[in-house]
């Protein structure tokens, strides 16, 4: 809610964004998926691995419990330029 509350305070941000919601229908779920992506609402969940696997140097059991800090993703710099910035046009994969 906060990134929603930047994107209505930031001007040039909200007018691109109504401006591209006519030519790309896209548009308002990019910018809804980055607002999700710098505000996780749901800042880490728990997994159970389902095999024996490493993960980094690390090795882990079938059945191990992993918490997996999905916000700390989110400001992964090698998966987003610029992660702490919010981009109502950013492309999420």
């Amino acid at each position: 809610l906060p990134r929603l509350v930047a994107l209505l305070a930031d001007a040039a941000q909200l007018e691109a964004l109504r401006a591209a919601r006519a030519r790309d229908p896209d548009a308002v779920a990019r910018a809804v998926a980055e607002a999700l992506r710098v505000a996780a609402p749901v800042p880490a969940t728990v997994r159970i691995a389902a095999h024996d696997t490493t993960l980094g140097d690390r090795r882990v059991r079938a059945g191990t419990r992993l918490v997996v800090l999905t916000a700390n993703l989110a400001r992964d710099r090698a998966l987003f330029p610029d992660p702490d910035v919010f981009d109502a046009r950013r492309v999420h994969d």
